[in-house]
């Protein structure tokens, strides 16, 4: 019954994500012939700054909506993560407004200052959509989530192709992309208000106050390794960007995205669903939090393969899918795959150290992988790396930190008090047999 529950669940999420990707895929080889390398470039560069914002959209009180046994604290910690965003995108904004020219010089990205200004409204569509998700999750609302994907693509998808025809450069792609994440938003936020308005109604200032205090780990501890994490992983668009033209962020963040899409499609679903689950176990059957790790990797052990397969043709498949000039993005896919690879999986079972409230842990493994990307960027830049090589070391420093990832999600299962309580009992008997 769990294990079907559990697969209902992923179904939702991957069906609707991929309907919505499946969408994405479709335009992407019109896209590739309506904008340039360069112009993708400079809008992979606006899109990780704004992944590194939105990671502190609501200093991570979102993952924690799914956590408490009473629907009053939940509601109140989702009131909580919408003001905490709320301000975080006036502040955004405030910003863009007084420097944003001085941040495209910082970055060595001219074109980025015609694109900025749709950095708050981008912010504060993804940042409210990131709480209301996790509220959905805890409602186990998986239809709900999976209608706003479509609209988000499709928005998204609409945008980017008429702006594309009337030559509107980046900032088509990025407005196509604000476009997306308000709609999507703005879907999930009405149905939730519809649907769960009984269960807002315990929200109050004591209530939101009581409820940061309670999880006041996720903001003092997840949320400063999240955005280590992000940064970790924008690093190596942010500094191809600035140390080499926007045509080479273009080719690598396209390859990048195109084949992280759905992956993250499917690792995203499990994870979800993961977490949801896992949750449940900690609360009802601890002893099986282990067993339910191991299974749910070794069914996703299939990616390795494919990704392999694909990297193998990607060069000759890019140019005749997109276009000649996306040859290089295949080359790049190649260099790339098993850091994709090793992503996917690590993901998937990223939650355990949310779950098991390990947020010390997140910390450890955000601060060894950020200096394995700032080594391979001082290597980069002290062996005068080519373009190719560096890379090769962003994407290998990036799989490394992968597999700490995952050591660490495992770890945190290890040491969880019921089962070291458990392997302390089974080496006991084993001490007294050496002695």
């Amino acid at each position: 019954m769990a294990a079907s529950k559990f697969l209902r669940g992923v179904g939702y999420l991957a069906g609707g994500t991929a309907l919505a990707q499946g969408l994405t895929f479709l335009v992407t080889p019109f896209l590739s012939r309506l904008y340039l390398p360069e112009e993708f470039g400079v809008f992979a560069v606006f899109t990780s700054l704004l992944s590194i914002f939105v990671v502190l959209a609501s200093l991570r009180y979102e993952w924690a909506i799914p956590l408490p046994k009473e629907e009053e604290s939940a509601a109140n910690l989702l009131a909580l993560s919408l003001l905490i965003t709320g301000t975080i995108a006036l502040l955004i904004g405030l910003s863009v407004w007084l420097w944003g020219s001085e941040m495209s010089s910082m970055l060595n990205t001219p074109g980025l200052s015609s694109v900025l200004w749709l950095l708050p409204f981008s912010f504060l569509g993804a940042g409210v959509y990131q709480s209301l998700h996790y509220w959905a999750l805890r409602k186990q609302a998986y239809p709900r989530i999976m209608s706003t994907k479509w609209k988000q693509s499709i928005g998204m998808s609409v945008v980017q192709l008429g702006s594309g025809l009337i030559h509107a450069g980046p900032l088509g792609l990025a407005l196509g992309d604000m476009v997306g994440r308000v709609s999507g938003t703005g879907s999930l936020l009405l149905t939730s208000w519809k649907q769960d308005r009984v269960s807002l109604q315990g929200i109050s200032w004591g209530n939101i106050r009581k409820a940061a205090r309670r999880y006041m780990k996720f903001p003092l501890f997840s949320s400063w390794s999240a955005l280590l994490n992000t940064i970790s992983m924008q690093i190596p668009i942010l500094f191809l960007g600035y140390a080499y033209h926007a045509e080479i962020v273009g080719h690598f963040s396209f390859s990048l995205n195109l084949v992280s899409a759905p992956l993250t499609l499917v690792s995203n679903a499990v994870s979800n669903v993961y977490m949801a689950e896992m949750s449940k176990l900690m609360l009802e059957m601890p002893e099986q939090a282990e067993i339910f790790f191991w299974k749910t990797l070794r069914n996703l052990v299939f990616v390795i393969p494919l990704v392999a397969l694909l990297a193998l043709f990607a060069p000759w498949l890019f140019a005749v899918v997109f276009g000649e000039e996306w040859r290089d993005a295949g080359l790049y896919l190649q260099i790339s795959s098993p850091m994709l690879a090793l992503s996917f999986l690590a993901n998937s079972i990223g939650f355990t150290i949310i779950v098991l409230e390990r947020q010390d842990l997140h910390a450890i493994r955000e601060l060894i992988r950020l200096p394995l990307m700032l080594l391979a960027v001082v290597l980069s830049v002290t062996l005068s790396f080519s373009s190719t090589l560096t890379i090769a070391a962003l994407c290998t420093a990036g799989a490394v930190g992968y597999l700490i990832h995952g050591y660490l999600s495992w770890y945190a299962i290890r040491r969880a008090p019921h089962l070291s309580q458990k392997n302390e009992r089974e080496e006991e008997p084993a001490k007294h047999a050496c002695q």
